[in-house]
Order: structure tokens, then sequence, then C-alpha cells
């Protein structure tokens, strides 16, 4: 009988492929699935994320679940990138890169820590018109019920965990998606 050497290398993938469903089985033990193919691509990401902690907490090493991993790259593409951010040194990215860099501006002299900007919820928060006061241009950063208003300078800005850097104005302009806002900055409002 003659093997063609596409039928071949389809021989040897599918035993590779089972090889490391068989592996990544053994890895996960009692917490994981009866198959591999019980999982959805979230439960699959629950479980990753429980074993980032656990590892964070020196519990676990990742050599251990090098199967397990590769098993949910190779089922589902899509977690890749999320996958490797989890596991890289920095930690799970909880945030999109345009509010990495948000908070990353916004520093002590600028306390908005709390703000539910930085969780992603676009409707917290107003962008005032461009203001200019002594050669600078200035646009305020409004959250909540409007009362405290915070200046940023257009050209200030901030980092992502990328290494991107974002001026104040492209943070505004990505969140509000160029959108201008209706606020009008009250009459007599400083900057401090």
């Amino acid at each position: 009988m003659k093997i063609t050497r596409k039928q071949l290398r389809r021989i040897i993938s599918e035993a590779g492929v089972s090889s490391l469903e068989g592996w990544a089985l053994a890895e996960m033990g009692d917490y994981g699935p009866d198959s591999l193919g019980d999982w959805s691509a979230d439960d699959y990401m629950s479980y990753f994320y429980e074993l980032a902690e656990d590892i964070e907490m020196a519990n676990d090493r990742l050599d251990d679940h090098e199967s397990t991993i590769k098993w949910a790259k190779l089922q589902f593409p899509e977690l890749e990138k999320e996958i490797e951010e989890l596991f890289s040194e920095d930690g799970a990215r909880y945030m999109e890169p345009v509010f990495e860099a948000f908070d990353d501006m916004n520093d002590s002299e600028h306390p908005m820590a709390s703000s539910p900007v930085l969780q992603g919820e676009e409707a917290s928060f107003r962008v005032s018109d461009v203001k200019s006061e002594d050669g600078e241009e200035y646009r305020w950063w409004i959250w909540g019920n409007n009362l405290n208003p915070v200046p940023f300078e257009l050209e200030a800005g901030g980092t992502d965990r990328d290494g991107k850097h974002w001026t104040a104005e492209e943070i505004f302009q990505e969140i509000t998606g160029g959108k201008v806002s209706r606020f009008r900055t009250p009459k007599g409002l400083s900057y401090d």
C-alpha cells in the first residue's frame, strides 16, 4: 500500500494533535474536563486566569501547563494574544491601550484613579471645547456629575503597555470616536 506525502503529513499531524490532547488532559488532571472538546473558549480562559494566579502565588509553574496552552491556542486561535498577555511578564491586559495611556497620563496632579473612565465606560465623561491660556491649549476632562472637571494640555500624554505614546488629544479623540462634546466649560473655571 502506497501513502502519498500529503496523507503522511495528515497522519503525523493528527497523531501530534492526539498526543498534545493527551498531555493537556494529564496536565489539567481533576481540574480539567473529561474531554478537551467539552470546554468553550471562555472555559479555557477562566482556567488560565486561575492558573496565572496560582503561578503568581508560586504554587504552580507555567512549564507544567505547556501542552494545555498549546492545545487551547490551536483550537481557539482568537485567544492566542490574550493567552500570551496573560502569561507575559506584565500579566493580563485589563484595559484597552487607549485607557492604559489615559491612566498613565493621569498622574498625582490629576487624581482620577477611581474614575469609571478607566474601566472603559466612555459614557462617564465628556471633553470640553479647546480653550487657550498663556499660549497653551487645554481641554477639560469631565466625568461623573461634572462638578470637578480636570484640565489637560492637548500635548500632555501617556504611554500604553505596548510603548505607544498618546497625546491627550489623541486619547480624547479615540475614546469619543472623534465626536465634539456639547459640554461648555463654566465661566470662571480655573485650572487649579
